[in-house]
């Protein structure tokens, strides 16, 4: 088959969302920004690119791969009647852990090697178009170049994917979703996250036998010698300086759009964006208590911003986490949100485990349990389709400060299966009217 030129799509209006970040980010009454936001921008990019050149989960990841992936596509490959599967890139970064995977793949399947598309998923333009373009040069000297249908890269946030219009547009126009596929979330993106609501939007844009590989930390598992060497890639060495620079792109992607480069000469230009944040020091914290974390008993790595007087304000957190609480996690607390994920297996270093606590997780989306009555059936699929709606409307919640209203109405969902206010929730999307619904409800 021809090889044609990798395809961006966005599902995002670029303007209004560059509007949205400005506008948090100079909102000094928004004391925690989204981690995600230090990734965009030209700046955020370069940096990024930087630190995953010297950063030891990047190698420690790799390695995983490396050691383990010939095992996860034997998997995948057999459960797809040994043909080959879609990959999708979940945050796609400058694309080295794809390169990675797509020589394995080539080794491993070989003379058995079918078509399918690369699908690369980032919310950070600048890199979602590094990483595709890497992708492109190395295929071009491989043989595995004739049986890439495609590679598309979706420029959105992966939470996202899951709403109704975006999965339409994509099924659509791309193929999404209509092939047996591998999803890979890597370099310990999750602890960046709150889990539930991140792997229920990843979850809810898969098909069922869909597979997603996760890359954690079980440093969490460890004594203190171990959660401090875990942390101290944070705070010492030189790679430390080049992430706290990175922690501060949130400010400098909002200040680039507020100065005026017609003013400037290039250099008095760079020079005026980083005298902005000579005064910003970054302070290091753990959070043990689980307000970034669904997974009892982790560890969050927190990062503040702290300007002069100002309040501190969150930037960043990674969570640590134990294996056993994980798996629980994975296997009763998102089944008891309707998130229906098969643990197949936890993959660990080869080579000094004690010291490289990262892992691999193999996940796979099930179905429902077929013994489930037709009305219990219908009940949670209203109930899923209401969450989905809350999470929609969660920008709007946070707007008016209700977000944690929205939090207590999703979890009142999981628990009680009260389908009645689903329907409510899924014909309506008055954010008030839901509010009023829920407390009437909820005194019955």
């Amino acid at each position: 088959m021809n090889y044609k030129t990798p395809y961006i799509v966005s599902c995002k209006d670029i303007t209004v969302f560059n509007k949205t970040v400005i506008a948090d980010v100079r909102n000094t009454a928004k004391l925690e920004l989204p981690n995600k936001y230090l990734f965009l921008g030209p700046q955020g990019a370069i940096l990024w690119a930087q630190i995953d050149k010297k950063y030891r989960a990047s190698a420690d990841g790799a390695e995983l791969l490396s050691d383990h992936f010939s095992t996860i596509d034997q998997i995948v490959f057999n459960s797809n009647n040994n043909k080959s599967y879609d990959v999708v890139s979940l945050g796609i970064g400058i694309g080295t852990d794809d390169i990675n995977i797509l020589a394995q793949i080539q080794s491993l399947q070989k003379d058995k090697l079918s078509n399918f598309n690369i699908y690369a998923v980032d919310l950070s333009l600048a890199l979602l178009r590094r990483g595709v373009s890497e992708i492109d040069n190395f295929l071009k000297t491989e043989e595995i170049r004739k049986n890439i249908k495609q590679i598309y890269g979706i420029w959105t946030d992966f939470e996202d994917l899951s709403l109704s219009e975006n999965k339409t547009y994509l099924n659509l126009n791309i193929n999404f979703g209509k092939n047996r596929a591998l999803y890979h979330l890597l370099g310990l993106t999750l602890g960046n996250n709150k889990e539930s609501k991140l792997l229920s939007a990843i979850h809810e844009c898969m098909e069922p036998n869909d597979f997603l590989l996760l890359g954690v930390d079980f440093c969490a598992d460890g004594d203190e010698t171990i959660i401090t060497k875990a942390e101290d890639i944070y705070t010492k060495g030189e790679s430390s300086k080049i992430i706290n620079k990175f922690l501060c792109n949130q400010l400098y992607f909002a200040s680039e759009f507020k100065l005026q480069k017609s003013d400037y000469s290039q250099k008095q230009y760079k020079l005026t964006l980083n005298n902005l944040f000579s005064d910003v020091d970054i302070i290091h914290d753990r959070n043990y208590d689980g307000k970034y974390s669904d997974v009892k008993d982790s560890i969050s790595f927190t990062r503040y911003h702290r300007t002069g007087g100002m309040p501190l304000r969150l930037c960043d957190f990674s969570t640590k986490y134990k294996k056993n609480n994980f798996k629980d996690f994975i296997e009763k607390e998102l089944k008891s949100q309707l998130i229906h994920f098969e643990w197949i297996d936890c993959y660990h270093a080869k080579k000094n485990p004690e010291k490289n606590t990262q892992v691999l997780i193999l996940l796979k989306k099930i179905k429902k349990a077929e013994t489930q009555t037709s009305s219990t059936k219908f009940n949670e699929k209203i109930i899923t389709q209401a969450i989905s709606q809350l999470n929609q409307i969660n920008k709007t919640a946070e707007a008016h400060g209700k977000s944690d209203i929205i939090d207590t109405i999703s979890a009142f969902l999981k628990t009680t299966q009260h389908s009645d206010l689903a329907q409510c929730i899924n014909d309506k999307n008055s954010l008030d009217v839901i509010i009023k619904e829920y407390n009437k409800r909820k005194d019955e």
